[in-house]
């Protein structure tokens, strides 16, 4: 399905053709790459009134997601299991007799996560504060809202931190050795900061 990367700011530049390959070998890692999912850059002032709007926080941010769908447990495309203890798979649940069936449309019934929204100022005075590249914490982020899209959340506890984290770290390992990258370094520097 398809990916829509969307520039509504002008005061970072960036390779969109770039963002668009990275999120897409991002979607391919996740198994998400039937799925439409979009992605709007935008300034400072935006994503502030966005955050003051949906999460009570006055201050502009690096990243916001909405999600189209309200998981009550993660969900892994990959393994296509359901929930922390991942004892049942979606295979498991496709009724005999429809084996061609999308398991995830067993749970889902839009082919859409849902929007993931990037602070684009923000996010580039955090890489020049940090001295590390654009492009590797825009990957950063968007296997990040996408995580969230997937219904994992970071916020309840830190087993539910550790379990966000570690489902993060084997994306960006995967991206990392596919692409020859190093989205890891990234990573730790942002769990250095207090971030998932």
């Amino acid at each position: 399905m398809s990916l829509l990367i969307r520039n509504l700011q002008r005061t970072v530049r960036f390779n969109q053709r770039k963002l668009r390959r990275d999120v897409d070998a991002i979607r391919n890692i996740m198994n998400i790459h039937t799925f439409d999912v979009s992605i709007s850059c935008v300034d400072n002032e935006t994503i502030r009134k966005m955050n003051t709007q949906y999460r009570k926080m006055d201050k502009a941010t690096d990243v916001l997601y909405f999600g189209l769908h309200d998981f009550t447990e993660p969900f892994d495309p990959s393994t296509m299991k359901l929930g922390s203890n991942k004892e049942k798979s979606l295979l498991e649940s496709i009724p005999p007799g429809n084996a061609t069936a999308d398991p995830f449309l067993q749970v889902v019934e839009v082919p859409d996560l849902g929007d993931v929204y990037f602070g684009m100022p923000y996010v580039y005075d955090y890489c020049t504060r940090k001295n590390i590249s654009l492009e590797d914490e825009l990957v950063v982020l968007a296997t990040h809202g996408f995580a969230h899209l997937l219904g994992y959340d970071h916020e309840a506890s830190m087993e539910d931190f550790k379990i966000v984290y570690l489902f993060e770290f084997d994306i960006l390992r995967k991206f990392d050795w596919a692409t020859g990258r190093n989205t890891l370094v990234v990573k730790e520097l942002t769990l250095d900061d207090g971030h998932c």
